[in-house]
């Protein structure tokens, strides 16, 4: 993944990951999105990264980027300044990051998440999972051993091997799985609706429309890449699919409150009716 927004939508950073020092140090290019859509460059400068995962995160208010290498370090990097603002080695096998309000979320291959406060250098919380879905609506949402979401009390284990991706709603949970279902769960952990993505398809990529009540899945074609992309809008209540557009097979990132998608070419392709 070359290509992360940040969870307020407005600002991303893009790896160029032909642009390398010594195969160590890649250009980080950051960038801020108005509401109008205007893209503008903030900075760039090289910073340590290594592929795969989701090793690279910026921070709500464009100030930082935060990158990983797979042997434990962490870096935290001033954006205006491009310079290196802190570095850790106290977190092993690092596949995701994610600023989120004043702390940096941080899930590991050990098995554990971590909320870290890196203004401070101070872990605030510690609990096992392999990835946490973050919750406006209440407590955060656990996945443990990939397969199990922890939905308050309630343990709900995915038909399949894994969940891809998870958004929250005032309504519940939105889990995606691995063959291609997609389900919404309430918070006392009951199925309220499903969406079938197809054959050989599953949806890799969701985002929510509060103000619209609208899910925005991206569903993939995993065996024919010939194959376009496609949109649903869904129907955050119901479940019914309001809309599916294809669109050309790229890397995506939900912008504008999930109003439109920004691919790795920098180009906006709006989703949401007006």
């Amino acid at each position: 993944m070359s290509i992360k927004v940040a969870e307020n939508q407005r600002y991303f950073v893009n790896i160029d990951w032909e642009n390398q020092i010594n195969g160590e140090m890649y250009l980080a290019k950051c960038y801020s999105i108005s509401h109008s859509n205007d893209i503008q460059k903030i900075n760039e400068f090289y910073v340590e990264i290594n592929g795969g995962g989701d090793r690279q995160a910026i921070s709500n208010d464009g100030k930082y980027i935060a990158t990983a290498k797979y042997e434990s370090k962490l870096f935290i990097y001033d954006i205006q300044n491009k310079e290196k603002k802190l570095f850790t080695n106290q977190f092993k096998s690092i596949q995701k990051l994610e600023f989120c309000d004043n702390y940096l979320c941080i899930v590991s291959e050990d098995n554990h998440i971590y909320y870290f406060d890196f203004e401070n250098n101070v872990i605030l919380n510690k609990f096992v999972g392999t990835n946490v879905i973050k919750n406006y609506f209440g407590a955060d949402i656990i996945i443990k051993n990939h397969n199990m979401a922890i939905i308050g009390t309630k343990k709900v284990k995915s038909n399949d091997s894994c969940y891809l991706d998870g958004i929250t709603t005032e309504y519940g949970v939105v889990l995606s799985e691995m063959r291609g279902n997609l389900y919404c769960y309430n918070y006392l952990g009951k199925v309220i609706w499903k969406v079938e993505a197809g054959s050989n398809r599953h949806f890799i990529n969701l985002g929510y429309n509060l103000q619209k009540k609208i899910i925005v899945a991206i569903c993939f074609d995993y065996f024919n890449k010939s194959n376009p992309d496609e949109v649903f809008l869904i129907d955050a209540v119901s479940g019914s699919i309001i809309s599916k557009t294809d669109v050309e097979r790229r890397e995506y990132v939900f912008i504008q409150n999930c109003q439109a998608l920004l691919n790795d070419d920098k180009q906006i392709v709006n989703i949401l009716p007006s």
